[in-house]
């Protein structure tokens, strides 16, 4: 993992100087790692689905109802940090949103 890890900045780096970074380029890198996890990843991604069933039964409640961007919004930073944590090797307590850009709906 920490093979991959290195491989993948080292490539960040060299495709960032002086140049637009595009991970699609790197993809592979990526979706290896997520291949060699494939019970973790399988875990992660039921764990996002039953948010998503949660949120859409607490919404038919709703007067006002919220749109998949609110659930997005409020749900990023935890996916994120569990993506990080799980299948990067980043301490999860270490990592904190500062900010979060402001979204209607």
């Amino acid at each position: 993992m920490a093979e991959k890890l290195d491989i993948i900045l080292k490539s960040i780096g060299e495709n960032v100087k002086g140049q637009q970074l595009t991970i699609k380029m790197n993809s592979n890198v990526f979706l290896e790692i997520l291949n060699k996890k494939e019970l973790e990843f399988n875990d992660f991604k039921e764990m996002i689905k039953q948010d998503w069933e949660n949120f859409k039964l607490k919404n038919k409640e709703r007067i006002i109802k919220k749109t998949y961007s609110t659930f997005f919004y409020n749900s990023f930073p935890k996916y994120f940090e569990d993506y990080l944590h799980q299948f990067c090797g980043l301490n999860k307590s270490a990592l904190n949103l500062t900010i979060k850009e402001k979204v209607s709906g």
